[in-house]
């Protein structure tokens, strides 16, 4: 702040609030228009907490081409803080970037991101370029500014954006983005604090507090933090109407909209300099409640201290020289106590905010209990069903691993085998499988192997050494035995016709026939002949059960007799040698019993039943010992 004649007229003075190093540009369009500054902070910028998900999040968007369609820096700070780390060569120019006003975009322009090179994306002012104090920079006016540039629903379905903020902030941006369908990546570029002024920055604020003053509130936070520091303040300028009703809200009595931008604040200021509104008025008129850890209190309690500090300047400015060693050692007083004063403020807010947040933090911790209960019992149960999981694995690996899963196929082909012997007692199909596992097993080349090869070797021995039996043949035989039995002679019940006598020749005349008598003689004897022969059989039997079959009793014989013989054959086919023996064996006693052994068709059947009986022996086949030793080693 310059200094000025003692005489001269007093020039009005405008308090910057923004925070340090971003009020060059309002400060110098202050002072175009006759206005005195004064650059008193409000917002200290700090690094983010932890920058590992910003550095992260930096790292991916220049590092892999169209990683994020466009990324949006919601303030200055954003984007200084976020170009600080940017790695590579610079901003990718593929990667559209959204702001909110002017100063961002000339935030943009300092660090060489400029259009048309880059394509930026900024609520725009007017049509004709001038600005008007009803215009708005904020995430509303940027998100219809998005729409219009074509990201909306349709362009950021399934695209990734970059959303770089400080801490805390409205949630509007993401919020929208995501509705849109936007996969949306917030990260912390910096952090907001409320500052602690030194005493030469309250010593400035004290003599500028003394002249006709405004102060140019560019935040809600800011408004916030400087009724905290408990400073005097009923007239402010505010670029956008929110911050006007934060501002209202906390006390500010006199509050003009300007306009965003820094030529609609430095305007607004020469304006309200050439009012009459800059008058010096009384304490008891000006003041305006204020706030302090959330409890109201007069503001003129600071703006005492300031009076007083502007009577001494008055009076130096009325040339009163004299009192100028006692008035610096006043102020200089008044400017501790203020400071002392200050300091028991922040404190005592500080102290309350604390509490709160400990209370805040006490019930959430309260209220949070159950849920992380009902989380870790999720966890558990997840953790139980993950080592079940991992048991089943395990298993798996055990049963399909590099040896596992060769042996699983040879003792599933093994198995096979071994069925297809004991159903069908095909030898060679057996010994094919059988060769064909130890082939295997041989090209496999493993040690543990040896005791399965050894196996298969004694198995294939033992089918090769076999004999061979052929049940086609055998099934022959027995069909040609029950094609027999219709025509089998039986030791008694039955009579065989004789064979039929030729024909007597025809008598050549009457004269050669012999008499009438002689011719009903014959007859008569041929007669009692046939039927004393018919009643009167004399045989020898060397098998006295066959003289108790009856002639009725000939056709249950010869069915029990097939019976028997189909029984063998079933027992053929089943490969089942005892059933076979004994079918044949009950065979054999019926042919002795009831049939005549000297006739040569009864021979026959006994003949071949006496082959099948050789069968029975070729019936019995091996266990395959290889199978038990696949099996064993799988388990292993």
């Amino acid at each position: 702040m310059p200094a000025t004649d003692p005489d001269a007229p007093i020039v009005p003075i405008a308090i910057v609030t923004r925070p340090a190093g971003q009020a060059g540009a309002l400060e110098a369009a202050l002072r175009e228009r006759g206005l005195d500054t004064l650059h008193f902070p409000l917002i200290d910028i700090l690094p983010p907490e932890d920058p590992s998900r910003l550095d992260a999040a930096l790292a991916e968007l220049t590092g892999e081409a169209g990683a994020y369609a466009l990324a949006i820096f919601v303030s200055p700070s954003a984007i200084d803080s976020a170009f600080g780390r940017l790695p590579g060569a610079g901003w990718p120019r593929a990667t559209a970037i959204g702001v909110i006003g002017p100063g961002s975009v000339a935030a943009l322009a300092a660090h060489g991101v400029r259009a048309p090179e880059h394509r930026i994306l900024s609520p725009k002012a007017g049509g004709d370029g001038s600005s008007a104090k009803n215009e708005r920079y904020d995430s509303e006016t940027l998100l219809a500014e998005l729409r219009a540039a074509g990201f909306d629903a349709a362009g950021l379905s399934g695209k990734r954006v970059l959303l770089v903020r400080g801490n805390g902030g409205r949630e509007l941006l993401a919020d929208s983005l995501r509705q849109a369908g936007a996969v949306v990546t917030v990260v912390e570029a910096y952090r907001r604090a409320a500052p602690l002024p030194g005493a030469q920055a309250w010593a400035q604020l004290a003599r500028a507090l003394a002249r006709p003053h405004v102060w140019l509130l560019t935040s809600s936070e800011a408004a916030r933090n400087l009724v905290k520091l408990g400073a005097a303040a009923d007239t402010a300028i505010a670029p956008h109407p929110r911050i006007v009703d934060a501002a209202r809200e906390l006390g500010f009595s006199k509050l003009v909209l300007s306009g965003s931008g820094d030529d609609n604040l430095a305007n607004a200021a020469q304006q309200w300099a050439m009012s009459d509104n800059n008058k010096p008025q009384d304490d008891q008129a000006a003041a305006s409640p204020a706030r302090d850890a959330g409890e109201a209190r007069p503001a003129r309690d600071l703006r005492s201290r300031i009076g007083g500090i502007g009577g001494i300047g008055a009076s130096m400015n009325a040339g009163r020289w004299r009192l100028l060693l006692a008035g610096a050692v006043v102020l200089l007083f008044g400017v501790l106590q203020l400071q002392v004063h200050i300091l028991s403020v922040e404190l005592s807010a500080r102290a309350h905010d604390n509490d709160i947040v400990s209370r805040e933090a006490a019930l959430r911790i309260q209220s949070g209990m159950g849920d992380l209960q009902d989380k870790l019992g999720a966890a558990e149960s997840r953790i139980a069903e993950m080592r079940d999981k991992q048991a089943d694995l395990d298993q798996l690996y055990a049963d399909y691993g590099p040896n596992g899963f060769l042996l699983a196929e040879i003792e599933q082909s093994l198995a096979g085998a071994a069925q297809q012997l004991q159903l069908t007692g095909n030898v060679a199909s057996t010994l094919a499988i059988l060769q064909q596992a130890d082939m295997r097993a041989a090209r496999a080349d493993r040690q543990q192997f040896a005791p399965l090869r050894r196996a298969l070797a004694a198995d294939m021995d033992k089918l090769k050494a076999r004999p061979r039996l052929d049940l086609a043949d055998a099934s022959i035989l027995i069909e040609q035995a029950l094609a027999a039995i219709d025509t089998l002679p039986m030791n008694a019940g039955e009579k065989l016709a004789p064979p039929a006598k030729p024909a007597a020749p025809a008598k050549s005349s009457a004269k050669n026939a012999p008499p009438w008598w002689e011719k009903l003689a014959v007859d008569a004897w041929q007669s009692i002949k046939d039927e004393t022969e018919r009643l009167v059989q004399v045989r020898r039997f060397d098998q006295p059960a066959g003289l108790l079959g009856g002639a009725d009793q000939a056709g249950f014989i010869r069915a029990s007799l097939k019976l028997r013989l189909l029984g063998a054959r079933v027992s053929l086919l089943s490969r089942n040698p005892a059933a076979l023996r004994n079918d044949l064996a009950a065979a054999k006693s019926l042919l002795a019993d009831y049939f005549d052994a000297g006739a040569g068709s009864v021979q026959s059947v006994r003949s071949l039943i006496k082959q099948g009986e050789t069968m029975a022996p070729s019936l019995v086949l091996p266990e395959l010992s290889s199978l038990a030793v696949a099996q064993r080693l799988r388990a292993q």
